[in-house]
Formats: structure tokens, sequence, C-alpha cells
């Protein structure tokens, strides 16, 4: 118990140190550099950790692409952002924490009922962050590439891993994370965005709906992406960027058109783009209203420098040294350089199997089609146009529920405003005319179910979360052999030098445990289809052409290559455990 509180202070001890350093360069560029109030106090502090990390990533990448990304670097760009935040908190007559207690004060039972509920809520997130990195894409991709930006300095094209041609902004904050501490460490800004994900939605929902609806909504958000608190992936960020980037939009519409919020909506913007390639679906909705709104020359030329700024240097990095901007997902129109068509094609099966719909607490938003506040209110305008052309191309394209995210914080406000009507609507049903006896119980019984709701879910999500923090290197390897079938052949790999190794099967998933370089993938130059083989002379003939020495694979391949009575001849195991194998290639002179 003590230590693991011992692990959970020191890694929030450095975590807030960074955050002041985001907000310290946030907040002068907004007072110092655009001269530009946000009004309200949480929303503004919010904006100016979102844009200030925003800057960080771009110091990172240039940090990155000139081999500097340094413990030292990283520090020093650390203490000149954190002091920037020291002025800014000294010429500030009436700082946070006063407006924040004023706030409260001047807040009913509600609303203070309401913030306490999502501040509950949200407390079992904050535990999350603290697992070792677990299967999936954080294990596959995202903390590999990062990890060996880290253990280079530089931001290298690693084309053994998948995916090496993709924009990765978010992804820098990752190994910025390796250089200043651990792999732990990098989950803390995926939780990050999430968080402020979640301050945003509640300060949107309470200014723009109401309280309760601000308080449904964000507790809709934490409840469906309870799980991704805890992974270094990149949806939240992306999410993070969108909606920032959308409430700056809509600021600069609604504020005498003062261009300082539209090119900070095309910065965000920016930093989305160049973190995945699904942020490109939000241009040609930011540039049609773009045209609705402004059509001068000098706007649009604003808004495309402050846009290309954190974004450039990944599609033309790409152009020049592939041919494709968007490698590979360009592969159609510009030619294939590490992808073929069939990669292409099987991505696209892959999106296809995995389709699906998101979380149903999402679906009410589909009520807002019929609602009469779409067409009053300038601010749900806005959100229902918004969320009705990304779900529209997100059915025609991917189908992938985690391809929607960036809009379910929009998603989740339009369906908090309906759950809310359907729940007064059944009381009404249920119990008759109402009075103001009975709309009391209808707050009452609302807060009971949502509270209800939290202790089921927080509760479970909590102590799950509190079973994962290892606190040192023994209680790490239990909890990774129980979540990776396999993992003591990847130990084992790492502490024997093998040479070149291929791997194939399910360990793919968690290639960051395996050693580096390791090579094997569904897809690109070493992909499965050209090189894995039932028939063992075969498999071991285009593995002895590649120059590989030895082979890991996942049991189930394992029980399919050792049926054939050849296979000795071919491969002899070196170590096995939990259903893989670890196998060495037979280079004798007859074997190919």
């Amino acid at each position: 118990m003590a230590s693991k509180i011992y692990f959970i202070c020191e890694h929030y001890t450095v975590f807030f140190a960074i955050l002041w350093s985001f907000w310290g360069l946030g907040q002068f560029s907004l007072n110092r550099l655009l001269k530009l109030p946000v009004g309200d106090s949480i929303l503004s502090a919010t904006f100016a950790l979102v844009i200030g990390q925003g800057i960080f990533i771009v110091a990172l990448q240039c940090l990155a692409v000139s081999g500097l990304l340094l413990y030292s670097w990283l520090v020093a760009l650390l203490l000149g952002a954190g002091m920037l935040g020291v002025l800014e908190w000294r010429r500030r007559e009436r700082h946070f924490l006063f407006w924040s207690i004023q706030a409260w004060q001047k807040s009913s039972k509600s609303e203070r009922y309401g913030f306490l509920l999502v501040m509950m809520f949200a407390i079992p997130t904050i535990l999350a962050p603290l697992s070792p990195p677990l299967p999936g894409d954080e294990l596959l991709y995202h903390l590999p590439h990062a990890q060996q930006w880290a253990q280079s300095g530089r931001l290298g094209i690693n084309e053994w891993l998948r995916y090496p041609w993709f924009p990765y902004n978010y992804n820098l904050l990752f190994a910025g994370a390796y250089v200043i501490y651990d792999d732990v460490f990098t989950h803390m800004f995926n939780m990050l965005a999430g968080l402020l994900v979640a301050i945003i939605t509640y300060r949107l929902g309470a200014k723009y709906f109401n309280v309760t609806i601000g308080v449904v909504s964000t507790i809709i958000w934490i409840q469906i992406l309870r799980g991704d608190f805890g992974k270094a992936n990149v949806d939240m960020g992306v999410t993070l960027y969108v909606l920032s980037a959308s409430v700056a939009f809509y600021w600069w519409i609604n504020s005498q058109k003062d261009r300082r919020w539209l090119a900070i909506s095309a910065f965000l913007t920016g930093v989305a783009i160049g973190s995945k390639y699904q942020g490109l679906l939000f241009l040609p909705f930011f540039g049609l209203a773009l045209v609705w709104f402004d059509r001068r020359v000098s706007s649009w030329l604003m808004a495309t420098i402050a846009l290309l700024i954190p974004s450039l240097y990944w599609y033309l990095r790409n152009a020049i040294l592939t041919g494709d901007p968007f490698d590979p997902m360009g592969g159609n129109i510009f030619g294939f350089f590490d992808w073929d068509h069939r990669d292409y094609v099987n991505q696209f099966t892959d999106l296809k199997r995995h389709s699906g719909f998101p979380n149903w607490l999402l679906w009410p938003a589909v009520l807002s089609l019929f609602s009469s506040s779409n067409r009053k209110s300038p601010v749900h305008v806005a959100i229902f146009s918004l969320c009705t052309y990304t779900v529209l191309i997100w059915m025609v394209t991917s189908h992938l529920p985690r391809y929607l995210m960036p809009v379910f914080p929009f998603l989740a406000l339009l369906a908090a405003e309906q759950w809310c009507l359907l729940f007064k609507r059944a009381f009404f049903f249920l119990w008759g005319r109402t009075t103001s006896e009975s709309i009391y119980s209808i707050k009452n019984i609302a807060w009971v179910i949502i509270f209800m709701a939290f202790i089921i879910s927080s509760g479970a999500a909590g102590k799950r979360y509190w079973s994962r923090i290892a606190t040192n290197d023994e209680e790490r390897r239990e909890i990774l052999k129980a979540a990776i079938p396999g993992y003591s052949v990847l130990e084992y790999a790492n502490a024997n030098k093998m040479g070149r190794i291929y791997i194939v099967g399910g360990l793919t998933d968690a290639i960051y445990y395996a050693p580096h370089p390791i090579w094997g993938d569904a897809f690109g130059p070493w992909r499965h289809l050209d090189i894995v083989s039932n028939e063992p002379h075969k498999f071991a003939g285009e593995l002895s052409k590649r120059n590989f020495d030895a082979v890991i694979a996942d049991g189930p391949l394992c029980l399919e290559l050792e049926k054939n009575p050849s296979f000795q001849k071919y491969f002899s195991i070196v170590f096995q455990n939990e259903g893989a194998r670890l196998y060495r290639l037979n280079k004798t002179a007859n074997s190919f």
C-alpha cells in the first residue's frame, strides 16, 4: 500500500510540474502575445493548457528533427515555460483559485452537487495511467516509435514498425515522457487529454445548455472512454484538439470576427491533423464554414499558416521521401511505397471487420434531428451541423467506433439533452401532471440514479486500476505475464542475443516488449502473407532469403507448424513457455 502511494505521488509530482509549464506557455500566449481574454476562468485555464501543450508539441518536433530530443533540452524547455507560468501567476490580481472559490460561492445547490459528482466520477481515472503498457495499439506501434525516438534523441523513420510514415504529433509527448521519466508516464498525457475534454464538455454544457446536461454529458464521456485513460493512444489527443479548435472557431464567429480566435482554431486543428490522418476529415467542414463567414484572402492566409505550423513537417516529409504525403493511405493516387495494393485492401477489410456503432449512451443524440432547439439556438446549430457532417463521413468510410471519437463530446451533449428529456417524459407519464414537488422529485431521482451509476462503475474501475499498479520490476513482470501470453518468450529473447528475429502471430501486438529491432507485420515489406507458410521448407526458405536467424511465434501457429514431420529439419526450439515458442533457423547446407 505505502509503496503504491509513493509511486503515485512520485509520478503526479512530475506530472503537475509539466502541467504548470504547459499552462505558463499557453497563458503567456493568450495574455502577452494575443492579449485575448477567454472570460470563463475554468475554460481560460483549460485553453491555456491546451494551447501550451500544442506549442510544446511543436517545440518537441523541432528538437526531434534536429536530433536534440535529450533530457537537458527538455528540462530547459520545461523550466523556461515554467518561468513564464510564474510571471503570469504574479501579474494576476486575482488567481484561478480566487475565481474558483467565488464561482463556488455563487453556484446553486444543483451546480455544487453536479460538480462534486463529476469530480467523484473522474477520480478513478487518475489511477488508470499508472499501469505498465498493456496489449493493444500502444504496444504495437505507438510506444515502440516513441521509445526509438527517445533512445536515439531524434525523429527517425522506424521502417520495421507498423505505420512508420504516419503523422505523430501527440506521440512526441510519449517520447518526451520516456526522456523525462518512464513508459508508465506516457499514459499521463492520454489521461490529461481525456480530463481536459471532460472539463471543456462540462463547461460548454453548463454555459450553453444547463448544469444538469453539463454533468450528464461529462459523465457519459468519462464512462464510455474510461478504458482509454490508461493507454498511450492518440485518439483522445486528437479529440481534445478537434474539440478545442471547434470551440475556438465558434468563439471567432461570435466575437465580431476576432481573427485571433480563428488563428488559434487553425493552429489547434493543425496539431490534430499532425497527430492522425483522421483529423483531415474536419478540414472540409471548417473550410466551408470559413467560406461562409469570411472570404478575405488575409484571413485564409493567416489560417493556413497557423494550420501548417504544427502539421506541415509530416506531410512534406512523406511527400519528399515516399511520393505520397498521406503514406500509405494515398497509395491508390500517389503510388505505393512500403505498402502494396493488397495491404491497402486488407487494411480496409480489417476496419470493416471491427466496424460497429459507438456506445449506446450516445444513441439518443439521434433524437436531436427532431428537436426544435436545433433551429433556434446558434450553438445547437453548430454542434448538430458538425456531428451530422462527421457521422455521415464516418458511415461511408471506416465505420469504426474509435474513429468517431473526435465528436463524442458533442454527441454526449446532444445525447445528455435527450436523456434528460426522456427521463422527464417518463416521469410525467408514470406520475401524471407536474407540480413543483414532482419537479423536485425528478431532480432527486436523477441525482440518485447518477450517483448509483458512479458507485457501481467507478468503484469497480478504481479497484481494477489499483491492482495494475506495479511499483517494482517483479510486480510489473507478474502483471505483464498475466496480460501477455508468451511474455516469458519475449523476456528470453531480450536476454539472449538471437540475431535477426522475425515475429508472427498474436505476439506482434506486444512487439514493444520484444528485442528491437524485430520484423514481421500484417502490412508492409515484412508482411506475413509473403513469408509465413504452413510448409516448413517454404517458410524457412523465405526467412533464410531475408537473412533471419530466429522466429518468435504464438501457440496456435506453433501447433500448426509442428504438425509437419519435416518441421524439425528446418527449425529448432530454443525456448518455449505459455504456448509461445522461440525457434532457431537451422541454416545447414541442405536445408533449403
